[in-house]
């Protein structure tokens, strides 16, 4: 079976809402807020909302997944590793969940990236100075991420043992578009086993064992699915729906 087959076949058991435009659930997710903040905007200075003059900026669509927090306390170690890896840039705290931290990193270029990291708390100086918070990161097109096309960031993480004939899912996490109110996992006989709130542009299930977890859907605040990712793992869960990308 070859990918545009795999792909129909799990859009047939995970259909996506096709009727609707994406700007408009865009704007529909955005909600009130929208609202409020115009008015707010407008009613503290006009003139500056002309001088912004982002369609993106203005909307508040999309903004917790472009900026957060400023790091303003990173190390020369970091500072060194983030050039090295290509990260380097204004990195910017988006959300805690747990012991995880999400970041956005904004290059002067325009380059983006985003980081999943450990949130650790109650370091001495000297481990202060030794860590690098900023783990497996993405740096990705921005016309790419967020959109209609990919509105989920995953950064789903796996273990694999001796004598497994796959890999384990054992947590998920990652970044989603504001239209994005859920992420939930597609387990065994192709059902979605797990599912996990999107707070903030960001999502968190914890290091939880996922029996059978194959792969994600983004899920809409009525429980459409929006998106569909499958994860190649070894050996597939039906003979229907052999492992693929």
């Amino acid at each position: 079976m070859n990918e545009i087959q795999l792909r129909d076949g799990l859009f047939a058991l995970f259909p996506p809402d096709s009727s609707g435009d994406w700007e408009d659930v865009l704007r529909r997710a955005a909600g009130t807020r929208h609202l409020r903040r115009l008015s707010l905007l407008v009613a503290i200075a006009l003139f500056l909302l002309l001088a912004l003059g982002s369609a993106l900026a203005l909307s508040g669509r999309l903004g917790g997944l472009f900026h957060g927090t400023p790091v303003k306390d990173l190390t020369p170690r970091e500072k060194f590793l983030m050039s090295e890896f290509d990260m380097k840039g204004k990195a910017e705290l988006i959300a805690t969940r747990g012991s995880s931290a999400f970041y956005v990193i904004r290059g002067s270029d325009g380059r983006i990236c985003y980081s999943v990291g450990e949130n650790r708390r109650n370091l001495t100086p000297a481990q202060k100075r030794e860590q690098f918070r900023f783990g497996g990161a993405d740096c990705i097109d921005a016309r790419l991420f967020p959109s209609r096309a990919m509105p989920v960031l995953s950064h789903a993480y796996f273990s694999f043992r001796p004598g497994d004939d796959a890999a384990r899912m054992v947590g998920i996490q990652g970044f989603a578009a504001d239209p994005v109110a859920a992420v939930g996992v597609i387990g065994r006989q192709n059902k979605i086993s797990l599912k996990v709130p999107v707070e903030g542009n960001v999502f968190s299930g914890g290091k939880r064992m996922v029996p059978g977890g194959r792969g994600l859907v983004a899920l809409g605040k009525d429980g459409r699915v929006l998106w569909v990712q499958w994860y190649a793992l070894g050996r597939a869960p039906n003979p229907h729906f052999p492992a693929g990308g």
